[in-house]
């Protein structure tokens, strides 16, 4: 069983990234990789991430299985009822898992990396690409949108420094869509707890700016 809010008719919310709400955590990495696949392969979170018992879960990271109990930190770290979704505890518990899998803290989750993270979360491989200023926009453009059509997860990892807005620097977003304005992205920071409305964090990003400010592309199963 999926750990999912309830819709009207009593039916199970799949997952999607708005369900994301990174908290002060800054794992990214993680949670834009989370919103990547809940937007592009949402099928892939309801079968790796499932209830055993009132108690506990089991969430599939790669070929090994995390369990994982529903009592989550206190510190802020991902939202547990984002947007004010009772039950949508699936980002939550997903990160425990990997708090548990990276040494058992989640301060090893400060760092890390996408590509890694998509791997983990799906059981499939994934690919960067890098990108820089001289990176050839239309095949660029057309790596995109073929795995766009694959319905493969994307993240984007900024280059450090000041970028332009709404880009930050050193961050990581989940790819939405492939538009012909560039990119729809999602930033993964969410609502803050309901504070802010949820689609202040999607944005379209030109291409031009993704040549510019972006360091990679992760790919996952395309």
């Amino acid at each position: 069983e999926f750990v999912s809010a309830d819709d009207a008719k009593g039916k199970a919310i799949p997952p999607c990234y708005g369900d994301v709400d990174q908290g002060n955590l800054a794992d990214a990495w993680l949670l834009a990789s989370c919103a990547a696949v809940a937007h592009s392969a949402p099928a892939t979170l309801v079968r790796r991430v499932r209830r055993r018992s009132e108690l506990d879960f089991a969430i599939d990271l790669g070929d090994d299985t995390v369990i994982v109990t529903s009592e989550l930190s206190l510190e802020g770290y991902a939202d547990p009822v984002p947007n004010g979704q009772a039950d949508t505890l699936w980002v939550a518990l997903l990160e425990k898992a990997f708090a548990i899998r990276e040494g058992g803290s989640y301060a090893h989750l400060e760092t890390g990396n996408a590509g890694r993270a998509l791997e983990a979360i799906t059981g499939l491989r994934s690919r960067r690409v890098a990108i820089t200023e001289h990176t050839d926009l239309a095949k660029l453009a057309t790596t995109l949108k073929a795995a766009r059509a694959k319905a493969a997860p994307m993240v984007l990892k900024t280059r450090s420094g000041s970028l332009t807005a709404p880009l930050v620097g050193d961050h990581n977003y989940a790819v939405l869509d492939v538009t012909p304005e560039g990119l729809r992205i999602y930033n993964p920071w969410g609502s803050a707890g309901g504070t802010r409305p949820l689609e202040n964090m999607v944005h379209v990003i030109a291409m031009a700016q993704v040549v510019r400010e972006i360091e990679s592309l992760h790919i996952c199963g395309a």
